[in-house]
C-alpha cells in the first residue's frame, strides 16, 4: 500500500528567520502592553479522540480554495501566507495585524495553473520561494513581487520534497524514483545531477553532516532507507525496512527519525545507522516529523489526524 499524499505541507522557519520575528513580536509586546493587558483571549477546545481538552489562542480564516490544501508556508518574515491547493490554483496573503490584536490574512495574489498541482513547498531565503508541482516541474518564485523567476524541468512525477543544501542549491525528490540537484544560479532548466538506485516513489528526503561529509537520506515506497554521499554523487548504504517509511526528522546528538506507514516512529545513530528506539506513536503513516528547538521534544504528525509530542527524555 503506498503512502498517502500529505494534504498539509508546512515549513518552519528557518532559525534566523524565527529570531526575528520573536524579536518583533517582543518588541510589539513593549509597545503596546497596556492594550494587550486589557484584551481578553481569545479560548478554543480542541476535543480529541482520548477526551483531552486542551485551550489556547488561534486564528482562523478560510483561504478560499475550493479544494483540498496540499502546502503552506510563511514568507517574507512572516509577512506572507503562500498556499497551494488541489484546486490547481497559488494564492498568497498578506498579514494583518487589527487594532483588536487579531491577525488577518488578507488574500493579495492568485495563481491559476489548470495543468499543474503544487505538492512540495520551500520557504528558501528572504528573496525566493520553491514550489514543486505534481507534473514534476520546480518553480523559483520571488517573494518581492510574486513572479516566477525560474521554472526547472527534469522530474516526470509529482515532486514530493524540496530541501535545502546551501544557500545556493536545493534537493528534490520525486515520484518517478530519482533525486535531483539544482544550482539557482544556473540559467539552465536541467539539474547538475541525478540519484537514481531506488525503485519506487521516493516519500522524503533529510540532510545530516556526517563526518563532515553531506550525506542524505532518503526513504521510498520500495522499502528501503538509502544513504548517498553528495560529494561522490553514490549510494553508500542501502536499508530494507519491514514497512513503507514515509517520512524523516533531525534529531540532535548525532540521531535521526523515521516514520513508518505502520505509525511507528524510529530513532537511529547517525553512525552505523543504528536503530536505537521505537515510538509506537499512530496508527497510520506519519507524515510529519519534527524536534523542537525550544524544548527538545519530538512532534509527529499522522494520516490518523492526530498530532503528538513526546518528551525527549
Amino acid at each position: 500500500m503506498s503512502s498517502m499524499k500529505n494534504l498539509l505541507n508546512i515549513n518552519l522557519f528557518q532559525n534566523s528567520d524565527l529570531i526575528d520575528n520573536l524579536d518583533s513580536m517582543n518588541s510589539f509586546i513593549n509597545k503596546n502592553s497596556e492594550i494587550i493587558k486589557d484584551t481578553p483571549p481569545v479560548k478554543i477546545e480542541l476535543m480529541f479522540k482520548e477526551g483531552l481538552v486542551q485551550t489556547g489562542n488561534c486564528n482562523t480564516f478560510n483561504t478560499g480554495h475550493k479544494e483540498f490544501m496540499t502546502g503552506a508556508i510563511l514568507v517574507n518574515s512572516g509577512g506572507n501566507l503562500v498556499t497551494t491547493s488541489t484546486d490547481n490554483s497559488m494564492i498568497v496573503y498578506e498579514k494583518k495585524l487589527g487594532k483588536d490584536n487579531k491577525i488577518t490574512f488578507n488574500p493579495l495574489k492568485k495563481e491559476i495553473d489548470r495543468k499543474i498541482i503544487g505538492s512540495a513547498l520551500l520557504n528558501f531565503s528572504s528573496t525566493n520561494f520553491v514550489v514543486g508541482y505534481d507534473s514534476g516541474l520546480i518553480k523559483i518564485w520571488r517573494t518581492e513581487d510574486f513572479e516566477v523567476d525560474k521554472i526547472f524541468t527534469g522530474h516526470v512525477n509529482q515532486i514530493r520534497k524540496i530541501i535545502k543544501q546551501d544557500d545556493n542549491t536545493i534537493i528534490s525528490c520525486s515520484d518517478d524514483a530519482t533525486i535531483k540537484s539544482w544550482s539557482l544560479d544556473s540559467y539552465e532548466a536541467d539539474c547538475s545531477y541525478t540519484l537514481t538506485g531506488h525503485e519506487d516513489k521516493i516519500n522524503d528526503i533529510l540532510l545530516i553532516d556526517f563526518y563532515g561529509n553531506n550525506t542524505l537520506i532518503s526513504v521510498s515506497d520500495d522499502k528501503s532507507m538509502r544513504f548517498w554521499n553528495l560529494e561522490m554523487k553514490e549510494c553508500e548504504n542501502a536499508i530494507k525496512t519491514q514497512f513503507i517509511q514515509t517520512s524523516l526528522g533531525r534529531l540532535r546528538n548525532g540521531k535521526f527519525m523515521v516514520g513508518g506507514e505502520d505509525g511507528v516512529v524510529t530513532v537511529f545513530k547517525i553512525e552505523g545507522f543504528e536503530p536505537i528506539l521505537d515510538i509506537h506513536a499512530h496508527t497510520e503513516p506519519v507524515e510529519l516529523l519534527y524536534e523542537s528547538p525550544f524544548t527538545g521534544d519530538i512532534i509527529t504528525g499522522s494520516q490518523d489526524n492526530l498530532v503528538k509530542i513526546f518528551k525527549v527524555d
